[in-house]
């Protein structure tokens, strides 16, 4: 009797770590996979019309009021207190470390809504300042061969 007890106490516990790690590991991808599609989005929408401004808020087509850039090695407990919000749940993007991506982070109503990682490959969003930028002024354009910020909108 005790036996079986221990096997089923054991197999819970497994799965329930199975089912932990799988929800880590998919909020991860999610996050790699919304930043290329997004990255992708701008690049179409400028290379459809070169000179055109394209605003941030088509793309990202749900609610936020601002949105921060992280650049490459960017430290995210300044962020956090620059922000005063919890950034507890993208800390496993290690933005600290890497140089191939910029780390959106999508506020609505001082609330972190959306981390994005977009591959500087696809959009590289580190050539304009790090910081917050409001739904309105995220608005950008295509200059010789890279996008950049809108200024004085």
């Amino acid at each position: 009797m005790k036996t079986k007890a221990l096997i089923w106490l054991y197999g819970a516990v497994l799965i329930f770590i199975s089912l932990f790690t799988f929800w880590g590991f998919s909020s991860e991808m999610g996050v790699e996979k919304a930043g290329k599609i997004l990255g992708e989005q701008m690049n179409s929408k400028m290379s459809e019309s070169p000179g055109e401004e394209v605003h941030l808020s088509e793309i990202a087509q749900f609610n936020w009021d601002t949105v921060y850039i992280a650049h490459p090695y960017s430290n995210l407990d300044k962020i956090e207190k620059e922000l005063d919000i919890n950034l507890n749940e993208v800390q496993f993007t290690q933005i600290d470390q890497r140089d191939d991506v910029c780390l959106l982070l999508f506020i609505d109503d001082k609330k972190l809504i959306k981390p994005i990682l977009v591959p500087r490959h696809i959009f590289d969003f580190s050539k304009e300042k790090s910081g917050i930028i409001t739904r309105d002024k995220a608005i950008f354009f295509k200059k010789s061969t890279r996008a950049q910020l809108v200024e004085n909108n």
